[in-house]
């Protein structure tokens, strides 16, 4: 009590200006002192989960509201964040659960007895839990923020003629600022297909939630379709899209970023053709490769001794007919013989069959500019137009062209852009440094504040005797003896300085210091009528 007393008269003591800053400096580093304390004891909130579906955010915050868990929601209630310290052990929790479940239901239909269940109950689950369990797959895609299937799975038929293909769409809302290449939704409609029995990738269509057909089952089997990475418009713009992009690679590091542009016009051709040629090898040696041979050989003998009846035939037949002439004429042909022999043989020439299908998107025509910064020299621009041409696969006989030219190249913007950053990053630098110094300056100002605190109480301290005898004046003398401590003070008048012996210092020290220790009030009155006359 005796210290915040002697703060209090010393206080009361000061001069305004003195008194002003010293409550400035301790409101600042009452303040600061504050400022700190809340900073360092609020809570961190981080993000649990983002984009839920309303139903899984609904079972999440019942069953943070249960464990009493602070929450916060954001996005519309489809983002939930929690304290830090809580992360994980809430993610482990929900894992267990099942949650989220991405508002699809999955093959988990099945986990309960269902033996009331029919059998038009049970193919509805299967499929209900199939779509689930396949939506969940494509929502594991880093570009896909949520999925849907619908897959129709039509009746068995008895005859084959009369069954239907399944069939399935998928519709997919894509995270903001990502996109699918055409090799990931060739991918997506890999799996339906590979999930759903009886479904082939013609039946398959996925489009986004913008009304986007991504992947059109049907275009890409038809004949006039072009293959499974895109539309015909889509592969070209992708040919051509690769092949600045390995120029432009190749330019940035032989002169640099900022001084080389290029552009790649391609002409595709997606026409399916088939070509078959039949190649004939003339006989070079004089004996053909034999195709066919025909062997024919008759004979035919009559031999005379033997006896010769009656001819059958008409004259045999008819009543009262003269049979010696067929007789005779038996006779006549008895000794004939007929012999006949025919060979026929069939060569064929060589011959070589050759049929050639090409495959749609071959490259017809091409043509590059290239655009070089002035700065580039003549011998170089020639140079790079050489590999230019070898990088892509110029050819003369295809009339493909390549133009070069020098230009002075408008860096304006590029200087604006390295200038934004670099502020950026200061700004971030500064930033950095403002935060480290925030501690500092709280030191130095306790440390201020301090240094001001002594010198303020140093006023306080024992007085000498030639001080006590300088600033003594009659009334304060006068003063002090009625006080008690020193009549002899008040009976002499008061010199302007003390040349006492020293024994005599001596003996006043020890009266000051008596009456110090006995009266300080009366002292503090002495000592702050002494600062109001300064």
């Amino acid at each position: 009590m005796n210290g915040v007393r002697q703060f209090g008269v010393v206080f009361s003591g000061l001069s305004t200006a003195r008194k002003a800053t010293l409550a400035m400096v301790g409101g600042s580093a009452v303040a600061l002192a504050v400022l700190l304390y809340s900073w360092s004891a609020q809570t961190a909130y981080v993000p649990l989960y983002s984009g839920l579906d309303p139903a899984d955010a609904t079972k999440i915050t019942e069953e943070l509201t249960s464990q009493g868990v602070q929450y916060q929601l954001g996005g519309g209630g489809s983002s939930i964040r929690v304290p830090e310290a809580e992360l994980d052990r809430l993610r482990m929790t929900f894992a267990a659960k099942g949650l989220p479940s991405g508002g699809n239901v999955g093959l988990e239909l099945f986990d309960g007895n269902a033996f009331s269940a029919t059998d038009f109950m049970q193919r509805v689950n299967y499929q209900r839990g199939l779509q689930g369990e396949l939506a969940r797959t494509i929502e594991t895609f880093p570009a896909v923020e949520q999925a849907r299937i619908h897959i129709v799975m039509p009746e068995r038929s008895l005859f084959v003629a009369e069954e239907r293909p399944a069939t399935a769409s998928v519709i997919l809302q894509l995270t903001p600022g990502r996109a699918l290449t055409q090799d990931q939704v060739g991918g997506i409609a890999h799996l339906v297909s590979g999930a759903v029995e009886g479904l082939g990738k013609e039946h398959i269509t996925v489009v986004d939630v913008a009304g986007n057909v991504l992947f059109d089952g049907a275009a890409m089997a038809s004949a006039t379709g072009a293959a499974s990475s895109g539309s015909q418009l889509q592969q070209q713009q992708k040919f051509e899209r690769d092949l600045e992009r390995e120029v432009q690679g190749l330019l940035d590091r032989a002169i640099g970023t900022g001084r080389s542009a290029v552009k790649v016009n391609a002409t595709l051709n997606f026409d399916e053709q088939e070509t078959e040629t039949e190649t004939y090898t003339p006989n070079t040696t004089g004996q053909g490769t034999p195709r066919s041979n025909t062997t024919v050989t008759e004979s035919y003998t009559t031999n005379g001794s033997g006896t010769t009846a009656a001819v059958p035939g008409a004259v045999a037949n008819i009543p009262g007919a003269d049979t010696s002439l067929a007789a005779a004429a038996g006779a006549d042909n008895a000794g004939t013989t007929y012999q006949r022999s025919e060979n026929t043989s069939n060569f064929e020439m060589g011959k070589t069959i050759q049929r050639v299908k090409q495959a749609p998107g071959r490259v017809t025509r091409m043509s590059v500019s290239l655009l070089l910064d002035e700065s580039v020299a003549e011998q170089q621009a020639t140079d790079l137009q050489s590999a230019v041409s070898a990088a892509v696969g110029l050819s003369t006989d295809r009339g493909d062209v390549i133009a070069v030219s020098r230009l002075a190249f408008d860096k304006a913007t590029l200087e604006q852009a390295q200038a934004a950053l670099a502020s950026e990053s200061s700004f971030d630098t500064y930033l950095g440094y403002g935060r480290l110094a925030v501690p500092l300056v709280a030191l130095a100002l306790g440390f201020v504040l301090f240094r001001m605190m002594l010198g303020a109480l140093a006023g306080t301290a024992p007085i000498s005797v030639a001080t006590v005898g300088a600033g003594l004046t009659a009334a304060n003398g006068r003063a002090l003896a009625s006080a008690g401590g020193m009549p002899e003070l008040a009976a002499r008048p008061a010199p302007v300085a003390l040349a006492a012996p020293e024994e005599n210092r001596s003996e006043v020290e020890r009266h000051v210091q008596t009456l110090a220790q006995g009266r300080p009030e009366a002292v503090a009155e002495v000592v702050q009528a002494w600062l109001r006359e300064e």
